[in-house]
């Protein structure tokens, strides 16, 4: 799960100036946060009666020191049953933290669960005087409505949300090619009473790493009818595989139907040459996705940044 900030640490160095304002930031009352005293509490609905707990992951570990980890039930309802309450933790940076920029991800499963029921992404700025900032804050299953991804390491398995009775099927590309191998492709309709008809159900896809294979894909899954152009859905996964064979999700994101995707041309901003092709985009990190950062390599130009 730690790699999840590869893309996002990119996108802040682009969106410097664009910085959430200190203070609370609710999700459905789900996650709160704090910046007081350059100390950052997140605060998160819990239940601990209920099997289910949370727990964190930090890219570059030692940048952050946690000073708080404690679980607080609700004060107003103790001696009801199975009421819930508060997990909150609290982080303050280290001597190493000045000019760096940390991710943090809080995830609330069950033990033995690969697959979080919520989780969040946090991501955080400190200047050269150690002074934190909150940059961007994302509910990461609702902006994944639709998909779902696990791996352990040796294959990485892709859920989607499919309905063929409808016309509508996915397919996918990588680029580059050669890195990931198709292990399975197999629809599975949800279970439904006798009768009814027209009913979704999963599209999984199973993927392995070449034999010898290293380096990064991107994974473009897309939804539409064969007869028409374009597509209704498409989400976009940035694979790691290490130098081991390994396969990582480092981040995943779904693309409006207005941009374009990886490996896609696009005019360069600079020249308007039509032969530039995006190698690279991040969103914004924000709730609504109001901004969106592609890099092109132009012909003319090199690389280029434009935000969209």
């Amino acid at each position: 799960m730690k790699k999840w900030t590869v893309a996002l640490l990119t996108l802040s160095l682009l969106a410097a100036g664009a910085a959430f304002a200190e203070g609370p930031n609710p999700f459905d009352e789900t996650l709160t946060y704090t910046l007081a005293d350059n100390v950052l509490t997140v605060e998160l609905a819990a239940n601990a009666t209920t099997g289910y707990a949370w727990q964190y992951d930090m890219i570059d570990e030692g940048l952050l020191e946690e000073t708080r980890n404690e679980y607080v039930p609700d004060q107003t309802a103790q001696d009801m049953v199975g009421v819930g309450g508060r997990q909150i933790y609290s982080f303050a940076p280290t001597t190493d933290a000045a000019g760096q920029i940390v991710g943090l991800s809080f995830s609330y499963l069950q033990v033995g669960q690969s697959e979080p029921e919520k989780l969040y992404q946090i991501l955080v700025d400190v200047d050269l005087d150690g002074n934190m900032l909150v940059n961007s804050v994302m509910d990461v299953n609702a902006r994944l409505k639709g998909l779902k991804y696990d791996t352990d390491g040796k294959a990485l398995r892709v859920e989607l949300d499919s309905n063929p009775t409808t016309g509508y099927t996915w397919s996918y590309r990588a680029s580059p090619e050669g890195l990931l191998t198709e292990q399975s492709n197999e629809y599975t309709p949800q279970p439904v009473e006798e009768g009814v008809v027209g009913s979704g159900g999963v599209q999984l896809y199973v993927f392995v790493p070449a034999a010898g294979a290293h380096g990064s894909v991107e994974l473009t899954f897309l939804e539409g009818r064969s007869w028409e152009e374009g597509a209704v859905r498409r989400f976009q996964l940035y694979i790691d595989i290490n130098d081991n064979g390994e396969v990582s999700v480092a981040h995943a994101w779904q693309v409006p139907d207005h941009l374009p995707l990886i490996g896609d041309k696009y005019p360069c901003p600079t020249c308007n040459n039509p032969d530039a092709v995006v190698i690279d985009m991040y969103d914004g990190g924000d709730m609504e996705a109001t901004a969106w950062f592609l890099t092109l390599d132009c012909p003319t130009c090199g690389k280029v940044e434009e935000i969209l």
